[in-house]
């Protein structure tokens, strides 16, 4: 599974380990994660489906911050692959 972008000069290949790494280090920026990981990954067509599990903070707006997730790991997947984000399913394993 890989995003694949051709071009005059050739091809560029993004592995979905790479498409994971974007993915979880978006999620920690967000304000009100405690920790994340992406536990499932399909790429079909240059189209990413994902899962991400989180951690969040105790006292946050647990709807909100979710919604921010979305949000974030979306623009920086798109905008550092050129795949397009069909799917980002936010499962909320705990509250630290």
């Amino acid at each position: 599974m890989a995003i694949v972008t051709r071009n005059l000069y050739g091809n560029i290949i993004v592995k979905d380990r790479a498409v994971l790494e974007v993915a979880t280090n978006a999620a920690l920026e967000c304000v009100g994660v405690a920790s994340s990981m992406v536990s499932f990954i399909n790429i079909e067509d240059n189209k990413i489906d994902l899962n991400l599990r989180v951690k969040l903070k105790y006292g946050v707006n647990l709807i909100a911050v979710c919604e921010t997730l979305r949000t974030q790991v979306k623009y920086s997947v798109e905008k550092v692959t050129s795949g397009s984000v069909r799917t980002i399913n936010i499962i909320v394993d705990q509250i630290k």
